[in-house]
């Protein structure tokens, strides 16, 4: 056998080698997912479980899964954080949004915001409004957080306000203030991190700007300090001022303190 022929063996044997080798780390990596997805399997099904399931189990499952990785496991952790499982522990859905923390982005945070609404316990809210303060906020997700917030403003009362417990009971299930005010600062300053989504949110669904814009719109404007939201302010301020009062009604004591406190010019 000639060195050329020789060679050519080797570089053959080599490369059949390395084909193996390929095949080898392809398969290797392919029964690794498989096992994986039958853990992030086991651990959703624990988590998601059924009525009857001890709430225990349930949290420290979700807990479990928040430690996987991957698309996977975030669609199941996400699942669980909206509820859409036969089990529905507030604990467990909390956890699944304390886990979904790390691997927060907009389309996430838009989804969790959809959480934001008064039928919601108030705890899975705070959670919530937890979790969008550590990503961006889209349109979609601060259109949520405005939702929310006006229809509380204009006295829709969260779910907790609104439940009439037996008087040996109300020592237990007493709102906590400083919850709801967490839960407020929260959602004021997901505005103000987003001000280039909420203040056209504000012009275009709440008339801030317009001859007639909602009141809701004027004070969160300010009580969230959304300075952007000064040309608009300003605006609907002069076209009210060159409107007579009996001709139409508006807030025009609240747009002037809007003004003053977010010090507009």
């Amino acid at each position: 056998m000639n060195k050329r022929n020789s060679g050519l063996i080797g570089r053959f044997r080599q490369h059949r080698l390395a084909v193996a080798a390929v095949l080898l780390l392809a398969l290797a990596a392919m029964i690794l997912s498989a096992r994986r997805d039958r853990e992030v399997n086991s651990l959703y099904a624990e988590a998601a479980g059924s009525p009857a399931q001890d709430s225990l189990l349930s949290k420290a499952a979700a807990k479990k899964l928040g430690a996987y990785g991957g698309a996977k496991a975030t669609e199941a952790l996400l699942a669980i954080a909206l509820g859409n499982t036969p089990s529905d522990f507030v604990e467990t859905r909390c956890e699944a949004i304390q886990s979904l923390h790390s691997r927060m982005n907009p389309q996430i945070a838009a989804s969790l915001s959809a959480l934001l609404k008064p039928h919601v316990p108030l705890l899975i809210r705070v959670e919530v409004s937890e979790a969008l303060n550590t990503t961006s906020c889209n349109a979609s997700c601060v259109g949520s957080t405005l939702h929310y917030l006006e229809r509380v403003w204009w006295g829709d009362r969260d779910y907790e306000d609104r439940v009439v417990w037996p008087p040996e009971f109300r020592v237990f299930t007493r709102t906590e203030p400083e919850d709801h005010n967490r839960l407020r600062r929260n959602l004021y300053r997901v505005l103000k991190a987003n001000q280039i989504e909420a203040v056209p949110l504000l012009r275009d669904v709440y008339g801030l700007g317009s001859i007639a814009p909602s009141t809701f719109a004027v004070v969160v404007a300010a009580e969230a300090n959304l300075a952007n939201a000064c040309g608009l302010l300003l605006r609907s301020e002069t076209a009210l001022d060159k409107t007579p009062p009996e001709q139409l009604q508006g807030p025009r004591a609240e747009l002037k303190k809007s003004v003053l406190a977010l010090d507009c010019r």
